[in-house]
C-alpha cells in the first residue's frame, strides 16, 4: 500500500530533465539591453544592401557618434552602443568633401573627373581613422555605382 508505483520513477526523472533544460535556457538569455545602433546598422545595411542605387535617412538620437568602414558606434550620455555592418565596407563622408556633394545628390561626373578619382576617394575616405564626432541629427545614406565603381556614402 505504501510502495511506489512502477511510473513515478519515470515521471520525476523527465521533471528533472525538463527542470535542468528550462534552467540552462535561463541561464543563457542575454542580461544586457540591445544595442542603441541596431535600427542605425539596419537603415545602413539596407540601402548597402540594395541591388539598385539607393538613398536613405536614419534619425540620431545620441550625443556622439564614431563611423567607420565597418561599424558605428554611438555615446549616449555614460552609454556607448557598437554595431557591425553586415553589408560593409561603407564610406564615411565628412562634410564639406567632394564625396559630399555626391552624398548630397550631385551625378559622381560632375564632382569627380574620372571614376578612378572617385574610387580613390573613396578608398581614403574608408581608410581614414573613426574618431568621435558630435552626432548630427539624421545621417543621410547613399549607395551608387558609377562605371564599375560601387561605393556606399554614409554621412559621418
Amino acid at each position: 500500500m505504501f510502495d511506489l508505483p512502477a511510473e513515478s520513477v519515470y515521471v520525476w526523472f523527465g521533471v528533472s530533465v525538463v527542470s535542468v533544460a528550462v534552467l540552462g535556457v535561463a541561464l543563457s538569455l542575454p542580461t544586457t539591453t540591445p544595442a542603441a545602433t541596431g535600427p542605425l546598422t539596419t537603415s545602413i545595411d539596407r540601402v548597402a544592401a540594395s541591388p539598385y542605387n539607393a538613398t536613405g535617412e536614419h534619425p540620431v538620437s545620441a550625443d556622439r557618434i564614431k563611423l567607420g568602414s565597418q561599424r558605428v558606434a554611438t555615446e549616449t550620455g555614460d552609454t556607448v552602443s557598437h554595431s557591425t555592418f553586415s553589408y560593409g565596407p561603407i564610406t564615411p563622408v565628412s562634410r564639406g568633401t567632394a564625396l559630399w556633394r555626391v552624398l548630397q545628390g550631385a551625378p559622381p561626373g560632375t564632382v569627380f573627373d574620372t571614376a578612378r578619382s572617385f574610387e580613390q576617394a573613396c578608398i581614403e575616405a574608408r581608410e581614414t581613422p573613426a574618431t568621435w564626432r558630435p552626432a548630427p541629427r539624421r545621417l543621410t545614406m547613399r549607395k551608387l555605382t558609377w562605371e564599375g565603381v560601387n561605393a556606399t556614402l554614409v554621412s559621418a
